[in-house]
This record gives structure tokens, C-alpha cells and sequence, in this order.
């Protein structure tokens, strides 16, 4: 995505927003990109800028190391699916009323200037591949000195004090006509130099699964599992009662989570009356714990407005820590009303909830339309996320700054689908069913990194 902080609004002169339908739809793919730290959705700006770009805008605010290189690859396609291969792009950096002092190093000969009202600084082509997608790099020539300090957690949106950003676009034809990404990209320093982790054996050996081929009906292995019970709202004002007999094997290799609307219901009860939706959740908990390794499943999300369903860990201390202080690791978070959309994150004594450290983007296609492989490859101080075998995050010690690093102790792993909430929203009148398929479950050492611990 290309994002444009116009620090200067009231220079351009305003266009009614376009309603004709759009001529291509051009997104960043961030899993695909290289060199971005994190970035944050910013919908709303979204809406502000629309009435200068059309109603097919998308804008957020990324973040990348100052004077450092990034590549941004992009898909241009016909309706957000089908590809427009070997297609003319124009990618416009620093554009129009930028009030940044963000420097790009020339490309090909081009000098790259933050643009004045009504002139980009500069515009780069390209052509789209087979496939549809076209790949831009360029350097960023600011000092260490100039970066801006790096946000507390990437769902800082940036304001008219942070300057040292680069404005960035693609256009295909016409921008009030096209879905279109702008981002702005934030040049930040580091808090101090990232500890690299040494792997003395980058091979990985699996310590422990669960590939879920047991009979159809057939219950999850009781001597890793065992299930959290009830309609408490779990903190999160959820409306879902999580029961047993929502968990069990389809008999094809999967395990099945299942979340239904309840009719008539008179046996549960929620904290809002008798409950109107039921689903399960399952934990290692007391039963089998993780230290370091790679944990990744493979995944097919549910679909339905105001399903949430998740992949992640706990802290063995939470009896004595609680929560946040025992650590939290989403490995992946989705959400029904936003079916394309992957979260990560880390929640730690001064960063949980809405604060947490993580980053969220956009996959091409719904994540309930096939399966996906979600994980973690976790070393002492460092995390790094994984989609589809690409690292989406990385998080270390040196990157949280002065925050407190907890995850150097045990954790427990968790599935479950949530229903509404503050994640999950708005359900929709038409869900009745949405189903949560796991193929399979892996913990692998990397290196000499990965250890397991039998709690019963």
C-alpha cells in the first residue's frame, strides 16, 4: 500500500468522490515486501482521502529502518483477484503537498523531492509480471539522527510532528477511479542495535505434533488437551459458550472447532442471559508447555460476520504473574467481518490490548476460502512470525525499547473461535455456522532452540 500524509490539506482543491466503477485495484503485499518493520491500518484516514482519490483508497502508515532499503511488491489485478499482467505502473514517491523531509536516494537517474501542491516528486515505471505484480526498491538517505523515535507499537498513526516519511503510490490509469494503496512510510531509528540470534544448526527437527487422524467425532489426545469451559465473556465481552462438543476430528485429518448460533436455547448461560452462540476453545494447559522452537499450524479459518477465531500461547506463570505479566504470544488472530485480514502480536507487562507490539495486513483472498500455515520460530529474545512459511514480524529486545520482555519462560498453546467481542464485532443476523479446520499442529527444535515440558 501507498500511503500520503497530506500535511497540508487545505492546499489541494477538494473533487467530489467517485462512484464509477473502478478500472484496476492495486494492493501492497506486504508478506511479499521486504524491509518494513510494522505498519498501522488507518481507516479512517482512509475516509478522509477519499473525497481526493475515489472511494477505493486504502491507506496506512509503515514503518521502516532509518537509511535502509526496502522493496514493496504489488499486485495490480481487475477486481482484487484476477491478475493485469504486463501492465504500465507508475509509482509515485513524496507526492503531492508533502510537508516530509523524508530523502530517497535517485533511482535510475531520478531525484526523488517531497512534492509541492499539485507535483509528485517524482514518478518511477514499471510493468506488472505474468502474475500481476511489479516489485519497486529505493533507499532511504536520511542519518540515524533524523529518524523519527520509533512508536511504542505500530497502531501509532503518525502526526504532523513526525516529517521524516516518504509518500508512496501507484496509479495504473486513474487514481479517482481505482482502488489504490498510499502509505506512508516512516523512516525510524532503532532504540539500540538488534541482538542477532546465532542458530548453530538452522535445520529444524520436529519434538512434537499432533496431525489430527483420528475417527470421525473422535475427541482431541487428553493427555495434551483438555478445554475451557463456559459463557464468562472471557474478558473480552464475548457472547459464545465454549463447550466440549464443539471440538472434535472430521474423520478426513482435520480437527474441527465449530461456532453455531443457538436457537431456543434454555441449557447455557451467559453473562447477557441464555446464550445465543456456542463454540470451543482447547489448551495445552497443565498438560504440555513450549520454550523456543518454531510452533506453526496449518489452518483453515471459519467464515461469518463476528467469528474470531485465534492461534496462541500463554504463560505457564499466569497464576502468578496474570495477565499480561505471564505473556502473551497471538500467533494469528482473523476476524469474520474483515475476511482477509492477519494479526499478530505480542502482549507484555506495558504493552497488551489495544497497546500490544504486532502488526496486521491484508492476505489476497479470504482466509476461510483454503488453508494457511501460521507460526512463530521463538528464540531467546527474538520472535519472528510466519505466513505461509514468509516472515511477516519480528520483535526482539532491542526492538521494545524499555518495555519488559517476558518471553523467556514457558507458554501453553491455545485454539479457539470467539464469537463477537471486542475483536470479533458486530455478528451478522445470517451467521449459523462457521467452522475452524486444523490439519495439523507442529513444534520443531531450530537449532539447539526448542524444548518441551510435560506439566501433568
Amino acid at each position: 500500500m501507498t500511503s500520503i500524509v497530506l500535511a497540508l490539506p487545505l492546499c489541494i482543491v477538494a473533487s467530489p468522490a467517485f462512484s464509477a466503477p473502478t478500472l484496476s485495484t492495486q494492493r501492497l503485499i506486504f508478506s511479499k515486501s521486504e524491509g518494513i518493520l510494522g505498519f498501522s491500518d488507518g481507516t479512517n484516514r482512509s475516509k478522509d482521502w477519499s473525497k481526493y482519490y475515489g472511494d477505493g483508497l486504502a491507506f496506512l502508515d509503515a514503518y521502516a529502518e532509518v537509511g535502509s532499503t526496502i522493496s514493496l511488491k504489488w499486485f495490480v489485478s481487475i477486481d482484487g483477484i484476477t491478475p493485469l499482467p504486463n501492465t504500465p505502473v507508475s509509482l509515485l514517491l513524496n507526492k503531492a503537498c508533502s510537508s516530509s523531509n523524508g530523502k530517497i536516494k535517485p533511482i535510475s537517474g531520478v531525484s526523488i523531492t517531497s512534492g509541492t501542491c499539485g507535483s509528485d516528486g517524482a514518478i518511477i515505471k514499471g510493468i506488472t509480471d505474468s502474475a500481476g505484480e511489479v516489485t519497486f526498491s529505493f533507499t532511504n538517505a536520511n542519518s540515524e539522527e533524523e529518524g523519527e523515535v520509533r512508536p511504542a507499537n505500530f497502531d501509532t498513526l503518525s502526526t504532523a510532528s513526525l516529517r521524516r516519511y516518504t509518500q508512496v503510490a501507484l496509479i495504473v490509469r486513474d487514481q479517482t477511479r481505482e482502488s489504490i494503496d498510499i502509505v506512508d512510510i516512516h523512516w525510524i531509528r532503532r532504540n539500540a542495535p538488534e541482538t542477532t540470534i546465532a542458530v548453530q544448526n538452522e535445520v529444524t527437527k520436529l519434538i512434537w505434533s499432533q496431525e489430527f487422524n483420528g475417527k470421525k467425532g473422535s475427541k482431541v489426545d487428553s493427555r495434551y488437551w483438555t478445554y475451557d469451559l463456559g459463557g464468562s465473556g472471557w474478558g473480552n465481552g464475548e457472547l459464545q459458550n465454549y463447550q466440549s462438543d464443539a471440538v472434535e476430528l472430521d474423520g478426513k485429518g482435520n480437527l474441527v472447532i465449530t461456532a453455531k448460533r443457538l436457537i431456543k436455547n434454555k441449557k447455557s448461560f451467559c453473562l447477557y442471559g441464555f446464550c445465543e452462540f456456542s463454540s470451543g476453545r482447547i489448551v495445552t494447559r497443565d498438560r504440555i508447555s513450549f520454550k523456543y522452537g518454531k510452533i506453526e499450524a496449518r489452518i483453515k479459518m471459519p467464515s461469518g460476520g463476528g467469528t474470531w477465531p485465534a492461534f496462541w500461547t500463554l504463560g505457564t506463570n499466569i497464576k502468578e504473574k496474570g495477565w499480561p505479566k505471564c505473556g502473551e504470544i497471538d500467533i494469528i488472530e482473523a476476524v469474520g467481518n474483515n475476511p482477509k485480514w492477519v494479526s499478530v502480536a505480542l502482549h507484555g507487562p506495558e504493552y497488551s490490548g489495544g497497546s500490544n507490539i504486532g502488526r496486521s495486513f491484508l492476505n489476497d483472498k479470504n482466509l476461510s476460502s483454503g488453508f494457511h500455515t501460521y507460526g512463530i520460530e521463538w528464540m531467546p529474545g527474538q520472535i519472528r512470525w510466519l505466513f505461509d512459511g514468509n516472515e511477516v514480524q519480528k520483535a526482539n529486545k532491542d526492538f521494545i525499547g524499555d518495555k519488559t520482555w517476558v518471553f523467556d519462560t514457558p507458554q501453553y498453546l491455545i485454539l479457539n473461535v470467539a464469537m463477537g467481542g471486542t475483536l470479533g464485532g458486530e455478528i451478522s443476523s445470517k451467521f449459523n455456522i462457521g467452522k475452524m479446520k486444523i490439519d495439523w499442529l507442529r513444534v520443531s527444535r531450530v537449532g539447539n532452540f526448542g524444548e518441551i515440558y510435560l506439566d501433568r
